[in-house]
């Protein structure tokens, strides 16, 4: 019964994400002639964010935990970025997105992607999970040739209690989100376009397990009357990504004054 409901979730959530994509595709409004996204000219738009529930998550402003707004302004807004995040995605879910036309319209400096988490934390392999994120890599490229591409690698978790299949062996799960970044960072050393950034240390404690003290899950999430292991960063975890980003979104923009 119990696992029935998980199959059951799990289809749900993949159907948001498709209607989200369908959201967000047509998000784009006429505003005096051009295109408004987010309430952001198109033509402003300097960085577009893609991922899941981790990078949607940064248009709450829900404190103490999930105070979010105000990282988006003085990290991200300064760029005028769009959140294309939408919780549950997984590769394949990117991919139908940028297909359907999400960056249509657009020409940003730079596209940050964090995806990755919810194929693994569905079963699917480090390869196919590998493969989705190169995959999405090559179509952005393809789409917008002049853009950078920065990838962020998958950060720690513990998913005990959670609704995917991943939670059965949660250190198994994010072995191979570890394996899924190190394959990913050797993919793209040598791609020109794109740059990997990894940021597990600012989310581990010493001995190396999850600091959940940066993460929400544990003081906030329930799941069939059980509190859920660290997956998405509190407003200190979503800070110290803000933090560890920052520099590299100047790199990869052409500025140093943003």
């Amino acid at each position: 019964m119990k696992n029935h409901f998980i199959v059951c979730l799990m289809a749900m959530m993949s159907c948001l994400c498709l209607f989200r994509m369908d959201a967000v595709a047509a998000d784009p409004g006429t505003d005096g002639g051009g295109a408004v996204i987010q309430g952001v000219p198109a033509a402003d738009v300097q960085l577009v964010m893609l991922g899941d529930s981790i990078t949607d998550n940064l248009r709450k402003s829900e404190p103490p935990l999930r105070d979010f707004q105000p990282i988006w302004k003085k990290y991200y807004a300064p760029y005028h970025a769009v959140n294309f995040g939408v919780s549950g995605c997984k590769t394949v879910d990117v991919i139908r997105r940028i297909q359907g036309g999400l960056l249509d319209q657009l020409q940003p400096k730079v596209v940050m992607l964090l995806i990755g988490t919810n194929d693994t934390g569905t079963g699917r392999s480090v390869e196919q999970t590998v493969e989705g994120i190169s995959d999405i890599v090559k179509l952005v490229h393809a789409k917008l040739p002049t853009a950078r591409i920065l990838v962020l690698g998958i950060l720690p978790n513990d998913i005990r209690d959670w609704h995917v299949i991943g939670a059965k062996d949660p250190a198994a799960k994010w072995a191979a989100d570890r394996l899924v970044n190190q394959r990913v960072e050797a993919l793209l050393r040598d791609v020109p376009y794109a740059t990997f950034l990894n940021m597990e240390k600012s989310f581990l404690n010493a001995d190396n397990t999850v600091n959940e003290q940066l993460f929400y899950d544990p003081w906030e999430v329930n799941f069939l009357g059980r509190k859920c292991g660290p997956l998405h960063p509190n407003t200190q975890g979503a800070l110290r990504m803000a933090e560890a980003v920052e520099p590299v979104l100047k790199r990869l923009s052409g500025s140093s004054d943003q």
